[in-house]
């Protein structure tokens, strides 16, 4: 829109129909809305793709697709990414330990990445109660596992104080 309209022309509107019939209405700060089935929703998917570069970089718009694949298919999911200096263990109380729930399944999500190849898998992992946790690099440290309240000294090794929540139903079925 802005090499269209001009860069300083900043009341363009994008309004796009799809072939199913929804309707799209992108703004030029690109936030996104929605009507599908005479609802609309606001989706701004680069504010989204924008937050992960800051922690996964080039692997942010892998973890956004699926992110909105599963929004899309109505099955929900938590993805969790540790920030450089976080260990797995100061998230998941039972990480690496023998005889863990679903050990099978966590121990095979261990071997894989955000890539392509493994995307798929990695969605349908995630549609599992619990948590998919990534390290900064993109590779899955643990999925349908428990998250734990960190202890203070792992919050200040990252530089926090607090730790902030966010419920929902799959956010307190993992803290729980």
């Amino acid at each position: 829109l802005a090499a269209l309209c001009g860069a300083s022309f900043s009341k363009a509107l994008a309004i796009v129909a799809s072939p199913s019939g929804d309707l799209f209405a992108v703004c030029p700060n690109g936030g996104t809305f929605l009507k599908r089935q005479g609802h609309w929703h606001f989706l701004n998917y680069a504010a989204i793709t924008s937050l992960l570069q800051r922690h996964l970089g080039c692997h942010a718009n892998l973890l956004a697709q699926m992110a909105f694949n599963l929004a899309y298919e109505r099955r929900g999911a938590l993805f969790v990414v540790l920030r450089e200096g976080t260990l797995a263990s100061d998230l998941v109380p039972d990480s690496r330990l023998a005889g863990r729930a679903n050990e099978e399944l966590r121990e095979f999500a261990s071997t894989l990445s955000l890539s392509s190849d493994d995307c798929s898998i990695i969605q349908d992992i995630a549609a599992i109660d619990g948590a998919v946790v990534i390290a900064a690099d993109g590779s899955v440290i643990d999925c349908a596992c428990m998250v734990s309240r960190p202890e203070q000294a792992a919050l200040k090794r990252v530089g926090l104080t607090t730790v902030q929540q966010f419920d929902g139903a799959r956010t307190t079925a993992a803290w729980n």
